[in-house]
């Protein structure tokens, strides 16, 4: 049986809000169609606990990451 490595990397978005107006962004350009939302810290650890192999994690994607005020803790 063909085991696969779990993941080292994972990317997680801390939220999808910007408040910069980038023409060539989804977000910012307002072409993106989903609900607004920032990711809680439980949640997050919940995520990162279930993945034990995690060696890096990317808080970024389609949002600004400073605008959620857990980034830090």
């Amino acid at each position: 049986m063909l085991r696969l490595p779990l993941p080292e990397i994972a990317s997680i978005d801390p939220n999808n809000i910007c408040q910069l107006r980038c023409p060539l962004c989804p977000t910012g350009s307002g072409t993106i169609k989903i609900t607004k939302s920032m990711i809680s810290l439980d949640k997050f650890r919940l995520y990162v606990n279930r993945i034990p192999s995690l060696k890096k994690i990317l808080l970024h994607g389609w949002g600004e990451p400073f605008l959620n005020h857990q980034l830090f803790d």
